[in-house]
């Protein structure tokens, strides 16, 4: 009837009838007409097109299910699908996530809200009230691209998913737990597992690397810039210097490389500060026929400098220029102090090749102050995917007494590597929510010793913060994932503050509606690196406190 789902589905409107004309092909995000109609005052000044279009072809009711129009009219022509309702209503600590509300009926919100004509670049993405009426969405032309690496060749993930839910049930019966009730997980985890984000954190230095080179990175790729060469194809690779379009040229190409490697090479080779080491970084040989001494390397930047000048403009030089310089150095400063890059499991398990991430409230303090929160489309990246818990608990055994349904230690480490990637779940698949579900459940239980599979969301998120990260859920994203992909990003103020004045410029112009700067006075300098759920530092209790909060 009136709450059909599938009236885009051609077959079905054919096959059979309606209470309402055929649907407009647009309805509901994308027909202007539509939109004219609902936001005029009076139909009578509309053009006689909007209204023919609006009276000949049904369209989906912004409202859904909480429609309180009674006009016969209107329920004629309109289509009423029923969209879950959010379990907290009013108290929904959600509504500035888009996703969320593009999932879930809320009181006095549509539930198709109207287009925001700012899009990403609107200011006011943080005031509930715009956002409860207006929808954002990335544009084609400011959406970055997430380059695909085949990193779940040979994963299959429908089979790890019926798996999964296999070992949990049968451990359910064998121990003799209390069953679901009702049979089916409570919808309010089911809801919360759509629509949680991935966290990342790290550090100041870090995270300037990060929005130099534009990308988010995977330890392995941080590795590789050690390198000058892989260095200067990064900076190439930048979108601002991608976007400078006489480089499309083959030969202006080759030149722009040729000014770039040289310009990173000098970088590389000049001496580093009193007590400055790099460790692993590749030294450009000077001795060697195929590489620029000093001198010709100087040459070679004048000669390249003149040619390009003769094409690009004195604005498009300056970018390359200032990019290859500013990014070599960063990754100079990056390697200037290893610790925290690089794990040796995640080589075995091939995760350092992802971008480590929560999928949910971050409580890795060891991995630095500064929070960055991804948007929900890159889990279904084909690169990415999730585990219950750390990839290092399959590594150092701890999966096997922290979820004993997966067996006894097989004690080989090939086999705990395999067995990781046999478990692995990935939130494109129908149903991972359930078999995530049911998981977190017995988790919790297990780690709670109640041998029951009764239990709230609440009780869920209570054990979550009282427990080391590497027991929550771990998603592992892409190993490049460009800043479009940044939903939010928390740093205290006195952090920012310290970074470089260019960065904190950058930030200000990209993250305006995007950041959350706190008053809380972390230690800059801070070398805690012991695992927990809870810093040392107070301040950074009450700093990690207010964020996770927040997130939540």
């Amino acid at each position: 009837g009136s709450y059909c789902v599938n009236f885009h589905d051609r077959e079905h409107i054919e096959n059979y009838k309606h209470p309402f004309p055929n649907p407009c092909r647009f309805t509901p995000y994308h027909c202007s007409l539509h939109e004219q109609f609902i936001l005029g005052k009076n139909s009578r000044s509309l053009s006689d097109e909007i209204n023919q279009h609006c009276l000949n072809l049904a369209h989906v009711c912004g409202f859904g299910r909480n429609c309180t129009d009674k006009d016969a009219l209107h329920w004629e022509k309109y289509i009423h699908v029923p969209r879950s309702l959010c379990s907290y209503g009013n108290r929904c600590k959600k509504l500035l996530e888009e996703d969320h509300l593009n999932s879930f009926t809320h009181p006095n919100i549509r539930d198709i809200r109207f287009l925001c004509k700012y899009a990403e670049k609107c200011h006011d993405r943080r005031n509930p009230k715009h956002v409860a009426k207006f929808r954002h969405i990335i544009t084609l032309e400011d959406s970055g691209i997430v380059q695909y690496y085949n990193l779940n060749k040979n994963i299959d993930f429908v089979q790890n998913q019926k798996d999964n839910v296999e070992h949990v049930s049968r451990y359910v019966e064998k121990e003799k737990w209390e069953r679901l009730p009702s049979g089916s997980v409570p919808q309010e985890i089911i809801n919360w597992i759509r629509t949680v984000q991935p966290v990342h954190r790290c550090r100041p230095e870090i995270f300037e690397s990060i929005l130099l080179l534009g990308h988010v990175m995977s330890r392995d790729y941080m590795d590789q810039l050690k390198n000058p060469k892989f260095v200067a194809t990064s900076v190439f690779q930048h979108s601002q210097i991608q976007q400078i379009k006489y480089l499309k040229g083959k030969k202006c190409a080759k030149d722009a490389k040729d000014y770039i490697e040289a310009l990173v090479a000098e970088e590389f080779e000049k001496p580093q500060p009193v007590g400055v080491t790099i460790a692993g970084t590749t030294k450009i040989d000077t001795t060697s026929g195929e590489t620029y001494k000093l001198k010709s390397r100087k040459k070679l930047i004048t000669s390249k400098e003149v040619i390009l000048s003769n094409i690009l403009s004195k604005n498009e030089m300056q970018i390359i220029k200032t990019k290859a310089i500013e990014i070599a150095q960063a990754s100079i400063k990056l390697h200037s102090n290893p610790a925290g890059i690089g794990h040796p499991p995640d080589k075995e398990l091939g995760t350092n090749r992802n971008v480590f991430t929560i999928l949910g409230p971050h409580l890795g303090h060891y991995y630095g102050d500064i929070f960055i929160v991804f948007k929900r489309e890159i889990l279904h990246h084909p690169d990415a995917n999730f585990s219950i818990q750390a990839a290092t608990s399959y590594a150092s055994g701890n999966c096997f007494k922290w979820r004993p349904w997966l067996g006894t230690d097989p004690g080989s480490q090939d086999a705990r590597v395999k067995l990781f990637h046999s478990t692995k779940l990935h939130a494109s698949i129908p149903g991972y929510e359930y078999a995530t579900a049911l998981e977190l459940i017995a988790t919790t239980n297990q780690t709670l010793k109640k041998k029951s599979m009764n239990i709230d969301l609440e009780t869920i998120l209570d054990r979550w913060l009282s427990r080391d990260s590497h027991q929550s859920i771990e998603a592992h994203l892409p190993q490049l994932i460009p800043l479009d992909y940044i939903d939010h990003i928390y740093i205290s103020q006195n952090i920012f503050e310290s970074l470089n004045p260019n960065t904190r410029k950058f930030i200000d112009v990209t993250f305006n509606n995007r950041i959350t700067k706190t008053s809380h006075a972390v230690e800059l300098d801070d070398k805690d690196t012991s695992f927990g759920f809870k810093p040392n530092s107070k301040i950074r209790q009450e700093y990690q406190d207010f964020v996770l909060k927040d997130i939540m």
